[in-house]
């Protein structure tokens, strides 16, 4: 009886995930692929947004965008035309967002002659095309190259306000003072004030703004713990000039929280997850000894659990709300600089090699309280170029979905001829641990006899749907999961 239920529950499974299918737009002239290309995505109603930026490059420069409409076709694909003014007078790009159904570039202009630093907003459209016009936001002191003030910008989870939060330059011995404009999703001013954290004198390094649909601002910054960082959040609201410090720190003395990734739940409240390391010495390495993990709502309390046994170069890759569950998603990873020859150093080239390892998700329940752990086993390397060995990561049918590239002949008998081909696979966890098997999609990517590579860091969910950019060297195409 038990064999039997357990042959109905793989049937189950398997048809359960049968139910995704993928489809391939049609190709388009493009080069996706750089040695140092960071992505970010976007989506609306209407259309998924890919922006490419080449690390090699300033911000300013280097910038392309691919477009892709709800039924995956690519509507664009181009450079993102973007001037970026004189030296003394200079406009950036700093941060994207979807407000609504709108995908909004923020943009700050360091005016030297007229001593501010403003921040204003250009739309971008379905082909990938800026307004011709801006929105103003705000303004703050610009007072020097060096110590020109800061903008962050965060969208709320409805989607249908902005959080910005303008950093002053730093004064010598003088608390940071910060003003904020709280906008709803047309861009008109709800809010507007000032705070500060009087009793920090020092600069404070923000590195994430994260901010409720109420006007909630959680500041998240870093500092130092002798030999490591914790995390710190800074906490203030709008039509409010009270704000706290909440520093995250785990109580054990004998560990120490690393790498982690933050989000907001639609509670209001942020959510860290990350992982602990034994405090012992430096020559302890990249062990990682188990997890940590904060909620707002309980300032006081960082809770930790331990591995069975430490996992080597464990590193996050994304953190996920499903419904009644978070999703910490890491990879084992390592990166490896070559040394340079003679001519590669005057040439000034620089070489890496990648290894990634098995991936590791682990789920918390709304407490805190881990749930369940599960590995998946992978082994892949690369030199210089990364994005095919990324993990694209979602929500579809309600389970979280992973699709990333393994080793063909795990999946495919072919012995070890084609041990350096790479494969597109998928699994789906549900809320409760059960996880399918991963499914190779050898018929869909005919990895064999087609030179185009799935790209798993180039990926946007919506709409139970998820899209991943493919490419060979001179043209792109989307593959949708669904």
């Amino acid at each position: 009886m038990k064999l039997l239920l357990a042959v109905l529950l793989l049937v189950c499974i398997e048809n359960s995930f049968s139910q995704i299918k993928v489809s391939h737009s049609v190709p388009q002239e493009f080069k996706l692929i750089d040695k140092k290309t960071e992505n970010a995505t976007y989506t609306t109603e209407n259309a998924d947004y890919f922006i490419l930026k080449n690390m090699n490059m300033s911000v300013n420069f280097g910038q392309r965008i691919v477009v892709a409409d709800k039924s995956g076709k690519i509507t664009a694909a181009k450079e993102l035309k973007f001037n970026p003014g004189t030296f003394n007078n200079s406009l950036e790009i700093i941060s994207m967002g979807v407000v609504k159904n709108t995908l909004a570039a923020f943009v700050t202009n360091h005016n030297k002659g007229e001593g501010k630093n403003t921040l204003s907003i250009r739309t971008i459209d379905e082909k990938g095309d800026f307004s011709s016009t801006d929105i103003s936001v705000g303004q703050i002191p610009f007072l020097k190259l060096t110590n020109p003030g800061d903008w962050y910008i965060n969208v709320t989870p409805d989607k249908k306000h902005v959080a910005v939060v303008g950093q002053l330059p730093h004064e010598k011995n003088k608390a940071d003072q910060f003003v904020y404009y709280f906008l709803d999703e047309n861009f008109k001013q709800i809010s507007t004030g000032q705070f500060s954290f009087p009793s920090v004198l020092q600069n404070i390094g923000i590195t994430e703004l994260l901010a409720s649909d109420k006007g909630d601002f959680h500041l998240l910054s870093q500092e130092y713990d002798k030999s490591y960082l914790y995390p710190v959040i800074y906490q203030a609201k709008i039509n409010s000039t009270e704000t706290n410090i909440v520093p995250v720190k785990i109580e054990d003395p004998g560990l120490k929280n690393i790498g982690y990734k933050s989000v907001m739940n639609t509670k209001g409240e942020v959510v860290l997850a990350g992982y602990t390391q034994a405090k012992k010495t430096l020559s302890s390495g990249n062990s990682i000894s188990g997890t940590w993990n904060f909620n707002s709502s309980k300032p006081a309390e960082v809770k930790t659990e331990p591995f069975e046994k430490p996992i080597e170069n464990l590193v996050p890759s994304s953190l996920l709300l499903n419904g009644n569950t978070y999703y910490l998603i890491g990879e084992q990873y390592t990166k490896s600089r070559e040394t340079p020859t003679s001519q590669q150093v005057l040439a000034r080239e620089e070489n890496f090699n990648f290894t990634y390892g098995d991936i590791v998700v682990i789920a918390f329940d709304e407490g805190g309280l881990k749930k369940f752990q599960i590995p998946l086993s992978r082994n892949l390397s690369a030199r210089n170029v990364y994005q095919d060995l990324a993990i694209a990561t979602g929500i579809l049918n309600n389970k979280l979905t992973l699709i990333y590239n393994d080793q063909y002949n795990k999946y495919v008998n072919s012995g070890n001829e084609y041990k350096y081909v790479k494969l597109p696979v998928a699994t789906s966890i549900t809320n409760d641990g059960l996880m399918e098997q991963p499914s190779a999609y050898s018929k869909e990517f005919d990895v064999l006899n087609t030179s185009y590579k799935l790209y798993p860091l180039f990926n946007s969910t919506s709409n139970n749907r998820m899209v991943l950019l493919s490419a060979d060297d001179s043209n792109i195409k989307a593959a949708v999961f669904k």
